[in-house]
């Protein structure tokens, strides 16, 4: 019977752990240069759902030694955004942008997370900074992919 109730107790705290392990937080990030204009992008998940991510990207003052930078942030649990969770993508709504339009799509293919940043206003980054209209992140890839910037 003593065998028994370790050998339960054994398999309850594995189950437990395997829980754990499967739905704990995990950070996924890179980074790029990108002709001189350094992109950063953090991507928080919860198993495989999408709860937050953290975008920031410089841009080259005109005289050189400065940058400005630009930021960008959401999660699920800010009470600042509305998540919309489509079949592979999810539409994120920031209720404290510039616009009452701003919105985030991500599109998950596989290991990659696309964030397309074409429907936030430029006026949330300030006049002289920039933001991307689109990185990709790609699971265990340091760098991230197709970065493409605003005009």
């Amino acid at each position: 019977m003593l065998r028994l109730s370790i050998g339960l107790c054994l398999l309850t705290v594995g189950i437990f752990l395997f829980i754990a392990e499967t739905f704990a937080a995990q950070k996924l990030s890179c980074e790029s240069e990108n002709n001189g204009s350094p992109q950063s992008l953090e991507i928080e998940l919860e198993g495989e759902k999408v709860i937050g991510f953290s975008y920031s990207g410089l841009t080259p003052a005109l005289d050189k030694p400065h940058k400005f930078s630009c930021s960008l942030e959401a999660n699920r649990r800010d009470g600042l955004s509305e998540w919309k969770d489509k079949a592979t993508q999810i539409v994120i709504a920031l209720k404290e942008g510039v616009s009452s339009e701003d919105r985030v799509t991500i599109t998950k293919d596989g290991n990659s997370y696309n964030l397309n940043f074409e429907e936030i206003s430029p006026s949330n980054c300030g006049h002289s900074s920039t933001i991307a209209t689109s990185i990709t992140l790609v699971k265990g890839k340091p760098e991230c992919q197709a970065i493409e910037m605003r005009d």
